[in-house]
């Protein structure tokens, strides 16, 4: 067979120009006063996507993407013209690219940095977070079940039943969840109580019934929670994820009883590398303790899926059947905890 030659990969000359050309535009942005597109050209950190589009005009033309971002201060400078800006850099620089066969468009961004988040602190609205060691310690013995995964439940005040529900679904499965207004005690006050739930959970779930970003509450829940760089799930009840929240992991929960939802959170607080470990360590804690056959089934088809484990919970998963009847007597845990057991040792 007549070996076929791979098509050289195309050879453009405005991307490798850019950065000069800027340059240009600089001065020449200073010399007729214009201070803001200055401004974007000085500041700008770019990348380009080459061959982005094509032109049929003139014989042909190949079209590149600059996608330049600013810091957030210059960008809520250029907000109002926006796109003018965009056309105006854009044309400037195909004006002295001297590149006939190709030309650049441009779009600009706010650069992903620290003062994205600020904007929360800045707002005075945001609940602070400095509470002692003391206080911290004794809001996780308060208000979280000792050894279980800490969830934090934010969610619409007239959808409080629904969140409840599914706390007490969490807790046959080992998980501890934090309901605002149902699990504060009368003698404490409750903003304090929130923000120490907020302070100590590890992972937030947030309920995303229609209205969810109209309370300010559940925004603010959801901007401590990513300020504190803690996970994140939404459950789509309603209203798809926004803002932020879209950049997370999200369940849909429509027509779902909370048994099948909880066991989907779960199953995506495991594919979380940073909660992996504190999950695995609930489920097996419940499974030792479970009082019922039903449970034990449940909680074992959600172990049976476990790519790996430490030796300790290994060993205590093995043990579970001899201390707990109802563990040792659930066919699920008969038909699958040995085969589990081999598989998680042979991968350690």
């Amino acid at each position: 067979m007549k070996a076929v030659k791979a098509s050289p990969e195309p050879t453009y000359l405005l991307p490798s120009k850019i950065e000069g050309l800027l340059a240009i535009l600089s001065v020449s942005y200073a010399r007729k006063n214009e201070k803001l597109l200055q401004q974007v050209a000085v500041n700008a950190t770019y990348t380009i996507k080459e061959g982005y589009d094509y032109d049929n005009w003139n014989g042909g033309q190949m079209g590149h993407l600059i996608r330049m971002a600013i810091p957030s201060g210059l960008f809520q400078d250029v907000m109002d013209d926006l796109v003018g800006i965009e056309t105006r850099i854009a044309s400037d620089l195909n004006s002295i690219s001297r590149c006939p066969n190709e030309y650049v468009s441009v779009t600009i961004e706010q650069a992903e940095t620290d003062d994205i988040l600020k904007w929360r602190e800045e707002s005075g609205a945001l609940l602070t977070l400095q509470k002692s060691e003391k206080e911290m310690s004794d809001a996780t013995e308060r208000l979280w079940v000792k050894g279980q995964l800490k969830v934090f439940l934010s969610h619409r005040a007239e959808h409080k039943e629904q969140a409840t529900e599914l706390k007490k679904s969490f807790a046959y499965i080992g998980v501890s969840a934090f309901v605002a207004h149902e699990d504060i005690e009368p003698t404490k006050a409750w903003l304090d109580e929130i923000e120490l739930a907020l302070s100590t959970q590890d992972v937030c779930v947030a309920l995303l019934t229609e209205g969810f970003n109209n309370s300010n509450w559940t925004d603010q829940e959801i901007g401590i929670s990513i300020g504190r760089g803690v996970p994140i799930v939404a459950v789509r009840l309603g209203q798809d994820p926004y803002g932020f929240i879209g950049k997370f992991q999200a369940v849909s929960g429509i027509g779902k009883e909370n048994d099948q939802l909880t066991d989907e959170l779960v199953l995506a607080f495991l594919a979380n590398k940073r909660l992996y470990q504190r999950m695995t360590a609930s489920l097996v804690q419940s499974f030792e303790t479970v009082k019922g056959y039903t449970m034990a089934n449940r909680i074992m088809y959600l172990i049976r899926i476990l790519p790996s484990l430490s030796d300790d919970l290994i060993q205590r998963l093995e043990n579970a059947p001899n201390t707990n009847s109802n563990v040792k007597r659930a066919f699920a845990v008969q038909n699958n905890l040995p085969d589990v057991i081999t598989r998680l040792r042979g991968r350690q």
